[in-house]
């Protein structure tokens, strides 16, 4: 079972990052934990979904700090929740600290807590949430391969 992502990233990048870069790092690190993901496609703009129609996986790195543009980020981050609030047996990953705490309540205000939208370093490790999710049967040990970065909630 290969499972469908569709990446939405900001223009920004991170890190000293260009965006195409920090794409490719993050699918390498899903491959390195042995996870069945391959990337269909991203984009800046989250309508380009309908691009891409079979789409399991929504990975979400949008929003960091964009000067000026806080209206742009809130409107690609309900489209995003929108999509998940209509697609249930679809996962979102909100692959981004700072969009997860600026940003999630909002979002779960406006949609309520959805159960498909998680945060990829939360206390269950996103490689376990997709596992699961999808019923993988998998032997993959992932905590045995990785650090795992800090799970603190920012405040």
């Amino acid at each position: 079972m290969t499972l469908k992502a569709f990446y939405l990233i900001d223009f920004m990048g991170s890190a000293g990052k260009e965006p195409e870069q920090e794409v490719a790092d993050t699918m390498k690190a899903f491959a390195d934990l042995g996870l069945p993901v391959e990337l269909s496609g991203w984009s800046y703009s989250f309508d380009d979904i309908e691009n891409y129609p079979f789409i399991d996986i929504v990975i979400l790195d949008y929003g960091g700090v964009l000067p000026g543009a806080d209206d742009m980020v809130r409107s690609q981050l309900r489209a995003a929740w929108q999509w998940a609030e209509e697609h249930p047996s679809k996962l979102m990953i909100v692959y981004s600290s700072y969009t997860w705490s600026m940003y999630s309540d909002e979002m779960n205000e406006a949609f309520g807590e959805l159960a498909n939208v998680v945060h990829a370093f939360a206390d269950t490790h996103y490689s376990d949430v997709i596992l699961k999710w999808f019923n993988v049967n998998s032997t993959l040990t992932v905590h045995d391969k990785l650090i795992v970065p800090s799970r603190k909630r920012i405040s």
